[in-house]
This record gives C-alpha cells, structure tokens and sequence, in this order.
C-alpha cells in the first residue's frame, strides 16, 4: 500500500490486505478481499476433484491458501437455503429446519432480553438470601440501613412529658424484641432423627432374631 507522508513523499508500506478475482465456475470472476498472513492453516486431506463422485473417493494432503469467513461463505455456497428479512438464512438440516448465517436483530428487542434476565437473576438472589436467613431464625431486613433503622427507633419511641419535653430511649434500653423460637425448624429434624431411628431398628431387629435362633 503506497501512503504520502512528509513533503508529500511517498512511502510503500505492508498492509496485510489484498485483493484479488477469483474464477467461478460459470467463467464469472467474484472480487475479494482478504487478509494476508504468513500462516493460515495445517495441512488437510482433500477429496480429489476427478473422484467426487464416488462413493469412496481418495483424498490427498493440500494446504489452503484462502480461509473462507462466516460473512462471505453465503455468497459462495450452492444450497444456500431461504433468505429471510433478516439477513439469516433457513436451512434443511437432519434435525429439521436451522436458523444461520450473518444477519441483523433490533438492538430494542435486545436491551429488553438482557434487562428482563438481570431482573430475574436479582429476584432469585434476593429469595435465596431471604429463606437462607429465614431457615435459621433471622427475620430482619439484610437491606436496612442503620441511619433508616434509627430513624424508625426514634418515631416509635419519641414520646412528650407533662412539661411538654419530648424524650426516647435508646435502643438497648427498650424493650427487647421478640425472637423466633424456629419451632417448625426443630420440629421437622426432629420428626426426621426418629424416622432414621426407626428405620436403622427395623433392619438390625431380623438380624437379633436370626441371633437368638442360632
């Protein structure tokens, strides 16, 4: 690539791009544009041109000298499939009808997908914190906030004497708030110690049996 610098003087540079024409078989000539570098690929096997038709051709080791895109290999393969509105093509496969290809989704539709999965993945977080708090007993707010937790002390506590001056307490100094007993928490491993108990005598008790018989 030939650029001007200082004083208008030319300079030729290495681009790594390169244009070239390549030879369709209808005698047509397709323009493309390609980026160069001094290593594509490995070796591969290739099914020889004059054996395509057999059942089990031969192959033979080649090394590539174009690597064909994603965006241009639409353009270049025969069964293409059906185009669709959005630039997406629908093909034929063993598994049925596949959407692929290079194509265009409204950016709208994807803002909404991304803020709709960021809003269910909070509202499981946040019930996960809530049972995992709530199974061992703790039911205040994570969420609180310690200037909002003693303002809420004070409006409940604020009170106004017969001399007309208003007094409240300190937390630690009022009365204590009740706590969970987890009562349904006990309850259920309780209920669940006894079920294996009776489980672990029922087998050990044929074994007794067959003991004292013996």
């Amino acid at each position: 690539m030939d650029i001007t610098v200082f004083n208008e003087k030319k300079e030729r540079i290495h681009s790594g791009i390169c244009k070239i024409k390549a030879l369709k078989k209808d005698g047509t000539w397709m323009d493309l544009t390609l980026f160069s570098t001094p290593r594509l690929a490995g070796s591969m096997k290739r099914v020889m041109d004059e054996e395509e038709e057999r059942e089990f051709p031969n192959t033979e080791i080649v090394r590539p000298g174009i690597l064909n895109g994603s965006k241009e290999f639409w353009d270049i393969i025969l069964n293409k499939g059906e185009k669709l509105p959005s630039g997406l093509r629908s093909i034929k496969t063993i598994f049925g009808r596949m959407i692929t290809g290079e194509g265009t989704v409204a950016a709208s539709i994807q803002v909404g997908e991304k803020k709709k999965d960021d809003e269910q993945r909070e509202i499981l977080t946040m019930a996960r914190k809530f049972f995992a708090l709530e199974g061992v007993g703790i039911t205040d707010d994570p969420h609180l906030d310690d200037e909002e937790e003693a303002d809420d002390h004070f409006r409940r506590t604020v009170k106004r004497d017969d001399e007309g001056r208003y007094y409240t307490r300190l937390p630690y100094k009022s009365d204590n708030p009740g706590v969970a007993d987890n009562m349904p928490l006990c309850l259920g491993q309780l209920r669940s110690v006894v079920k294996r108990l009776t489980e672990m005598s029922r087998e050990k008790r044929p074994q007794r049996t067959t003991r004292e018989k013996n």
